[in-house]
């Protein structure tokens, strides 16, 4: 397993009660996840292990789904490289949206704090 993050203790409890993350299954489907990777010849971009266990947090470990997003992400980045591509935030476009007001703070935390 290349180098991977490590969660901070109660974000690394919060993984495995919320999640289904473990540590030698999350080597596992890691690997697995690179040999399918390997095989997909229209996903032609390079894949390490920390957005691969990205992606394997956000489907709680479900390797299909995480599949299923990996090759829409690659898929989207190469049929629309704009929206994933070379973000500037500094660039006249987005800082058009931004001052329109379209991307707004929430007004209220949720229950972990965050907005």
């Amino acid at each position: 397993m290349q180098c991977c993050r490590l969660l901070a203790g109660e974000l690394q409890t919060l993984s495995e009660d919320n999640l289904n993350e473990a540590s030698e299954r999350a080597k596992h489907d890691i690997h697995l996840i690179h040999e399918w990777h390997r095989k997909q010849p229209h996903l032609n971009f390079p894949i390490d292990d920390q957005l691969i266990l990205s992606f394997l947090r956000c489907t709680k470990f479900s390797i299909e789904r995480t599949k299923q997003k990996i090759d829409n992400y690659y898929t989207m980045r190469t049929l629309v490289p704009e929206i994933l591509c070379n973000r500037d935030p500094f660039s006249a476009e987005i800082q058009a949206v931004l001052s329109a007001g379209v991307v707004l703070p929430l007004p209220n935390r949720d229950e972990d704090g965050c907005k």
